[in-house]
């Protein structure tokens, strides 16, 4: 039974079922519901945007909904991806080795980059197979970072990531850098479809299970 059911600690919080338990909010929504132990006694508490305090007894906590559908991650490859490069001091050190500054001294001017976290990246994009680290220098021992094949074929990403801000965020002074490609123009990266050679769009592309 639920009568009774609701309380508030100053006044009413609006308008009672017939069953005389609390469904109206007063001045304001509920924002947080701790559902406690439903096998004991302690009620739940809710904080009300007033200040004011309502507590739900075990009958009422029982009939909230209840998800019980498992949480099912899609598999995906961009997914995967992001877990290798997906964090900002990992992208822009592939940025300068890209711009020929393979030298740790000169990513971090470059980037900004704490030192150690730097370190921390490096580290972690080599172990992948991204980088790999070249001596450059025996006494003292000094090295320098290239990029693996695997690497180079991150180029798109980082064009179009650039162009995108180019786009979206570069303001009313412009990009702040340009690029131009072998044929003498300014670089205007583009995805295109490998067998027709259009531009590819989201809306002509369709998911297709894995063969």
């Amino acid at each position: 039974m639920l009568a009774g059911a609701a309380s508030t600690s100053r006044g009413s919080l609006g308008k009672r079922s017939r069953s005389g338990a609390s469904i109206g909010a007063g001045r304001g929504v509920i924002r947080h519901l701790l559902v406690g132990p439903i096998s004991g006694r302690t009620p739940a508490r809710t904080i009300h945007p007033a200040g004011e305090s309502v507590q739900f007894s075990d009958e009422l906590v029982r009939l909230l909904p209840i998800s019980t559908t498992a949480i099912q991650p899609r598999t995906c490859s961009v997914a995967r991806t992001l877990e290798v490069v997906g964090e900002k001091w990992a992208l822009l050190a592939i940025r300068e080795v890209f711009l020929g500054n393979r030298r740790f001294d000169e990513m971090v001017r470059r980037t900004g980059a704490p030192r150690d976290t730097l370190t921390a990246r490096l580290k972690s994009l080599v172990c992948t197979g991204i980088l790999e680290r070249r001596q450059y220098s025996e006494h003292p021992a000094r090295y320098e970072y290239r990029l693996t094949s695997a690497g180079r074929e991150l180029y798109p990403v980082i064009m179009t990531l650039m162009q995108w801000g180019d786009r979206h965020l570069a303001g009313a002074d412009g990009p702040p850098q340009t690029f131009e490609h072998r044929c003498g123009h300014r670089l205007v990266p583009q995805l295109i479809c490998q067998e027709c050679g259009e531009p590819v769009e989201a809306r002509d592309v369709t998911l297709v299970a894995a063969e």
